[in-house]
């Protein structure tokens, strides 16, 4: 009760931009009304359309940033007024957020214990972020994976392309556990998005996509991250893309390393999800809320008090309020992921699971 006052108090703070929709579902509005013409991805087109929608509001880098299936298969929301549109994005998201939650109970106690402190949690929802429904695709993956269902855990985990950047070293975990099936199925649904993707925004797309990406406008407050970038700032005040290229290399081959040695796919999918919160170029405190999945899946499947525990820290409010404020404070969260990697590596014959159960199932129901 404690923690959701906290939040509470946080979200009345918010509550301003929140009610008027002056958060980051703008993007995703704009991406369904300009899917389909050359303005999809530049900037003074979004200009045009923030200003429209938010009555001559534009927000700074905010633009749309996601492949264009996305915004073909938000096109239903373009055609209502964007406020309505708002909610019914919030409620979408806000169910995804109970469906997950849902996944982990009963017996959960520890879990919705941190969940109900999770900063990432009240952000996603505050900043009309869709991470919610990310964490529930890839929550609904391991379940159908914990079944025997590869190809179906497969086309789901495509999905998760809608936060693509947060799942970039889940299939480093795949290929080297050799879950063809899992493989196989996440090829056939990535081939079906890219095909929405060319017949909604034409053969050309890719080639007006990679220039959004790589605008410095879209990766502000580096200060405010929790990867390995918002560490390497905070260190030297300055940013060195082959620094980054080199400590993100590492932490891809500690994450390979361990999945050679750690047979538990959930297990290693949810250190692939630190992993790829470390090495990702842009992320903020909403996209934390996959460490609160990663804490979910090590609590109930990994054998190590002390890795369970620094998870635990990790989703506490002190590392992402250290986000919030900035240097040198930022760099208590990737600090603590580093110390979950670390850890992993030191004692990788101590993250066996318990015994071979579903990976939601609570450990008070074995």
């Amino acid at each position: 009760m404690l923690g959701l006052c906290l939040l509470g108090l946080f979200a009345y703070l918010l509550r301003d931009r929140v009610l008027a929709g002056q958060n980051d579902f703008v993007q995703l509005y704009t991406s369904a009304r300009l899917v389909g013409t050359p303005g999809l991805y530049d900037p003074e087109a979004n200009k045009v359309v923030h200003r429209e929608v938010l009555g001559g509001v534009f927000l700074e880098s905010v633009y749309c940033s996601r492949p264009p299936f996305y915004g073909f298969l938000l096109k239903p929301l373009a055609r209502l007024p964007y406020l309505t549109a708002y909610w019914i994005f919030q409620a979408i998201s806000f169910a995804s957020l109970v469906g997950f939650l849902y996944m982990f109970r009963p017996g959960g106690g520890e879990f919705f214990l941190f969940a109900s402190l999770s900063l990432p949690l009240l952000s996603a929802l505050a900043t009309g972020q869709d991470v919610t429904i990310a964490v529930l695709l890839a929550a609904v993956s391991l379940r159908l994976s914990e079944k025997g269902k590869d190809f179906a855990s497969g086309l789901v985990l495509s999905l998760c392309a809608i936060k693509f950047h947060l799942f970039v070293l889940v299939p480093v975990v795949v290929l080297i556990h050799k879950r063809w099936r899992l493989l196989a199925g996440g090829v056939a649904g990535g081939a079906v998005l890219m095909t929405l993707s060319f017949i909604a925004q034409g053969p050309g797309w890719p080639l007006e996509y990679l220039p959004m990406l790589s605008n410095p406008e879209l990766h502000p407050g580096p200060e405010h991250m929790p990867n390995l970038r918002g560490t390497w700032f905070a260190l030297t005040g300055g940013e060195s893309k082959p620094a980054l290229a080199a400590m993100g290399a590492m932490v891809t081959l500690g994450i390979a390393w361990l999945a050679r040695g750690i047979r538990s796919y959930p297990v290693m999918f949810a250190l692939a999800l630190v992993g790829g919160i470390l090495v990702s170029y842009h992320n903020y405190l909403q996209d934390c809320l996959v460490l609160l999945l990663a804490f979910g899946i090590v609590l109930h499947q990994a054998e190590g008090a002390r890795l369970r525990g620094i998870l635990g820290i990790a989703n506490t409010p002190p590392p992402f309020l250290g986000l919030l404020v900035g240097v040198p404070y930022n760099v208590m969260a990737p600090l603590l992921l580093l110390g979950v990697v670390g850890m992993a590596l030191a004692g990788r014959l101590n993250l066996l699971p318990r015994k071979p159960v579903e990976v939601l199932t609570p450990l008070s129901h074995q």
